[in-house]
């Protein structure tokens, strides 16, 4: 019996629980209304057109009716089911039958439910048009942009019935929620050219700025609570993209000096910004500031965000800011950036908000690197020869390509440290060296002023620079002092394990070891306490 239904009708593959669902589009027809309450329905679908004998899916319905049934399901309980993934299926085909009459459905359209429902959407950056969901943040608003991969119904033929958005920090364990009962109206369809556009949910909450202003935000989450006429189906989209939309710029310039263990920031402040910056601090009674960094690629997953525990201020002309990593994974990532031939896929950005004493963002500002450089040390570590001689020792990264001292020049190198984001060079130890490369491995600098060993010593962090000759820095990064020590017999060993740059707290891990025959390594103590950084990322 022909046209019975339309080839609107769709179908709907759920492998949770091995089922097929067609909506049913009906055509009117009069002659099909002669179909008894008792009917066969056989499913056939091309996932299983590769076996000798298709296997064809059945169920037995007893309350059809050609006018008021719109949805008839099967089950699809074999094994074949199962091996030959049946809800990847892209045709499908219905058959309704009595003992006297049948009719066959054609789906003009095939849904799969998802195991993984995430799979619904692009996550993060995973593909080459840059496509990626992501999370807009105003001061009053949150919005969730989930890129539509086309492998779920779409949402504009769905009923939306709630939606809920989780910001989760950094920390894992605290969780900021936007829960809308009235979705349908927070959504939007977004275009995107040569894309499929985003579905758009945006929530007015008055602390949506806040909660990314005092903790560094890892992972964005919507689901989305949908009907498909009587199914219940929960869409799920995860982002790491979370961004502020109406933060100002800041800067006139920023170059980002990817390190080992961390990374530096440089910046030139707006002249303009700066102006306004100050004007606004000087009526803050309490200002709280807050700043990260965030790492991603154009290309790949990669993702991280870097946090220390001091702030600068706008207050100055320039800037220098510490960011240092923390998850143990990343030096596997930070090896593959500083072995990269290529660091146009990288996009970094900084990040920083001033708030006031009652948790209120009043300036917030994102900035895009405009310059990336990469180390070509590391490792440095210094070793006391005497009181006025101090031999610098490099572990270059050869295999880096394009880090600044990769080209012979003539450069200055010196001693010193950070101070109030201020490079400050210890008198005396500074050495002019020509035609300097990367693979120099040792610079002895020797000062007159033997109180300099006591303040290196004593020093919360030191650092070796150097210098271009018009005063560009090119290489920085923190550097271990040791002293060195007579080996003793019967003593005890004693380790510190230390970082430096930025922070607030001092601290050291020290560890003892005592018995008989035990000797000091190599015959040096590592010296000076360090302030201890704070810090966050994914």
């Amino acid at each position: 019996m022909p046209d019975c239904y339309s080839l609107e009708s769709e179908a709907t593959l759920f492998p949770s629980n091995l089922t097929i669902c067609v909506s049913l589009i009906s055509q009117s027809n009069e002659n099909c209304q002669k179909f008894p309450a008792g009917v066969k329905v056989i499913a056939q679908l091309d996932q299983f057109d590769s076996l000798v004998v298709p296997y064809k899916p059945l169920s037995y319905v007893y309350n059809f009716n050609y006018k008021t049934t719109q949805q008839v399901c099967v089950q699809c309980l074999d094994q074949k089911c199962i091996d030959l993934n049946f809800q990847l299926s892209t045709k499908v085909k219905l058959r309704i039958e009595s003992t006297s009459r049948y009719t066959e459905v054609v789906c003009g359209k095939v849904n799969r439910v998802q195991e993984n429902r995430t799979s619904c959407f692009h996550q993060d950056r995973i593909n080459s048009l840059q496509f990626e969901s992501k999370v807009m943040m105003k001061q009053n608003q949150v919005c969730y942009w989930a890129a539509i991969n086309n492998e779920c119904p779409l949402m504009n033929t769905l009923d939306i019935i709630n939606a809920t958005i989780q910001i989760q920090y950094n920390d894992t364990t605290q969780k900021y929620i936007y829960k809308q009962t009235n979705a349908q109206s927070s959504f939007s369809i977004i275009p995107q050219v040569g894309t499929s556009g985003y579905y758009q949910f945006c929530f007015q909450d008055s602390k949506s700025l806040s909660i990314i202003a005092r903790r560094i935000p890892l992972l964005a989450t919507i689901q989305i609570h949908v009907k498909q006429r009587s199914v219940s189906l929960q869409m799920i989209s995860q982002t790491k993209r979370i961004k502020i939309e109406e933060a100002s710029d800041g800067f006139d310039s920023l170059t980002a000096f990817i390190q080992v263990l961390e990374i530096q920031a440089y910046g030139l402040v707006s002249i303009a910004e700066a102006a306004k910056y100050n004007q606004i601090i000087q009526q803050l009674a309490k200002p709280m500031y807050f700043s990260y960094i965030e790492v991603f690629s154009k290309t790949t997953n990669l993702s991280f965000k870097a946090y220390s525990g001091e702030y600068f201020t706008f207050a100055n002309n320039s800037i220098l800011y510490f960011a240092r990593y923390k998850n143990p994974n990343l030096p596997v990532q930070i090896a593959d950036i500083l072995n990269k031939e290529d660091l146009s896929d990288l996009v970094i950005y900084i990040n920083n908000f001033v708030r006031d004493q009652n948790d209120n963002v009043i300036l917030s500002y994102r900035k895009k690197f405009t310059v990336i450089k990469v180390t070509c040390w590391s490792a440095v570590e210094a070793i006391w020869n005497s009181n006025t001689n101090l031999t610098v020792k490099i572990t270059p990264n050869l295999n880096q390509k394009f880090c600044t001292s990769i080209i012979p020049q003539n450069v200055v190198a010196v001693v010193g440290f950070i101070n109030n984001s201020i490079n400050v060079a210890y008198p005396g130890f500074v050495l002019n060296v020509n035609d300097y490369v990367v693979n120099q491995t040792e610079f002895v600098l020797t000062t007159a002023n033997e109180s300099m060993k006591n303040q290196i010593e004593t020093a919360e962090y030191n650092q070796f620079f150097l210098y271009a000759e018009n005063g560009d820095i090119i290489e920085n990064t923190e550097m271990n002092v040791w002293v060195k020590l007579k080996v003793r017999q019967n003593k005890y060993l004693m380790q510190v394990l230390l970082g430096c740059m930025g922070g607030t707290a001092v601290w050291a891990i020290v560890y003892y070891g005592v018995g008989v025959g035990v000797k000091q390594i190599n015959g040096l103590k590592r010296v000076k306490p360090v302030k201890q950084i704070v810090y966050d990322e994914d």
